[in-house]
Parts: C-alpha cells; structure tokens; sequence
C-alpha cells in the first residue's frame, strides 16, 4: 500500500452503525483494488473494534483530503483514484462506489457478486469486536441461550423526518400485514426480538421469545446521530445487539435495513437466514418488488 489513502469522515451525521460498516466496507474494496492505504476515523467504530494493524486511525499528514467523486460518473471516478501524480486523499460517508466498479470488484476478489467481495473484507475488519462488545455480548447470549436473533427496522430515513431527530423509533409508519403473517409462521426457535416499534415486536413475539429491554435488563440507547458519541450505553447497545445479529445461528433480518445486513455480509450466510420486508410500499420505482419473507441471498445484502 503506498501513502494515499481512502477512508471515512469523522462525523457521519446521522448515519448509524450499520451505515457505517457498509461505508468502510465498501472503502476497503476501493483500497484494495486501487492501491491505497485505508483509513478508518469514526469514533463509533474505533471504540467497537480492534482493527488490523493496515487500517490507519487518521490521514497520512502533507496531503489534501477531498470528497471522493461518486456523483460524477464512472470515468471520473476511475481516474481520480488511479492517478499519481496528484496527492489526494479521498474520504466518503457512502457507500456508492462499490457498485459503480462492480465488475472491477469481482474481478479482483474472483467472485461472483460484489456481496461476496464485501464478506471478505468485512471478515478481516469486523470479525473482532472490542473486549468490552465480545464480553457483554457472549454473556448475554449464554444468559438467555437463544440460537436465533431478529432484527425488525421499520424506522426510515424515507419515512421519518431526520432534522432535529436525536433518537430513531416508531414514527408512525406502515407496516405490512403480509410480512406480519409470514413471520410468525416462520419456524425459528426461541429468540431475542430486537425492535424499534414495540407494537410490532408484541405482535411477532412468540411464547419463549425475548425482547430487547428483557434481552439487556433495561432499557436500550435510541440514539441516532451515533457519530461523536465517546462512551456508554449509548456507543455500546447498537454494537452489542449487532455482534449478537453476527454471532447468532439463525438471523431474521430486516431487507431495508443496513443494519441486519451488514451483520450477515460480515459472517456470510447461515442456512436459515431471513429477510423479512417491512415495506408497505416502494419509495423509488427502481425499488425491488415487495415481498413478505424469504430465505437471505447475497444479492439482497447490499
């Protein structure tokens, strides 16, 4: 790796954890492919993880960090992160850049899609959790001997005004009948339900499930804009409950949530993963169809 580097902002605003992974995820597929040094600065992630030693804290010094190009064509982008002979660093917040060079991706890793590209580095980066995370979440997990774990996101930046919103939760969304059904005819053993609309998590739960309060014995951190937050419940509860996500032997994720996937992009599919599609409608017509539930592929994580 030579001095140049890519990598993340300090402050994401208001995007979480799982937007977080994806973005350094998707980082380190550009650092890989091009050459260049990766650079990880999110408070949120330096606290949950022990990092390889190749991943850099902050910017190499001397050079001038700019916004990496995604919004300007697949041309421009090449360019700027091929070139030497100017010194730019590049950081971004997003994680658009992974599907713009899809094919150069899965060329490098030999694979077929860029999810699984994602998987391998995301193995390397997120597979080691601070002592802090590993020690709450293996005692936690022991605690309630659950071998299943479902995370149902309704809250979206779509659907739910952001400015001025300090924690994230039911915002008085709809939520589809249909996926309501065929989750509680999935044939999951007991399992801890992790939620942010407690209608929906009462509705679901079955006999011998647990929720998130009674998961943890209180009540959880809503936090949103997660991006400064130096310590405590509120840095530590989203970790927790996404190692918990990663660790566990059966997960019931949430399609529109980077949260769910980015949790099953870093351990790989288990055999009798779900999605489950909180969707009442499309936002964008260039959406995916709507469904109720299915089996988890690795084209449905990015």
């Amino acid at each position: 790796m030579n001095a140049l580097c890519i990598g993340d902002p300090i402050d994401y605003g208001n995007l979480g954890l799982g937007n977080q992974l994806m973005t350094t995820m998707s980082n380190a597929l550009l650092a890989y492919l091009f050459g260049r040094c990766l650079v990880v600065r999110s408070p949120l992630l330096r606290a949950a993880f022990d990092f390889p030693e190749f991943v850099h804290s902050s910017f190499p010094h001397g050079r001038s960090i700019l916004e990496l190009p995604v919004l300007n064509g697949r041309k421009h982008l090449i360019t700027a992160l091929v070139r030497r002979d100017v010194s730019y660093h590049y950081q971004t917040r997003w994680w658009h850049a992974k599907n713009i060079l899809n094919k150069e991706i899965t060329d490098h890793f030999n694979v077929t899609t860029v999810e699984k590209a994602m998987h391998a580095v995301g193995a390397v980066l997120f597979s080691s959790p601070s002592r802090v995370v590993s020690l709450q979440t293996n005692a936690l997990m022991k605690q309630h001997s659950l071998l299943t774990a479902v995370h149902l996101r309704t809250f979206a930046d779509s659907k739910c005004p952001l400015p001025g919103r300090l924690t994230y939760g039911d915002c008085g969304q709809c939520v589809p009948k249909r996926t309501i059904r065929c989750i509680r005819t999935l044939a999951f053993g007991p399992a801890v339900i992790f939620g942010d609309n407690p209608t929906l998590v009462a509705r679901v739960a079955r006999d011998g499930d647990v929720n998130e309060s009674s998961f943890f014995g209180r009540q959880t951190s809503k936090t949103l804009t997660v991006s400064t937050i130096k310590s405590g419940y509120e840095l530590l509860d989203p970790v927790v409950i996404w190692n918990t996500l990663r660790l566990s032997k059966v997960r019931v994720g949430s399609s529109g949530s980077t949260f769910s996937k980015s949790a099953m992009l870093v351990s790989g599919i288990h055999t009798g993963d779900i999605l489950v599609d909180l969707r009442c409608q499309k936002t964008f017509p260039s959406d995916g169809d709507l469904f109720a539930c299915r089996s988890a592929r690795w084209t449905d994580l990015v």
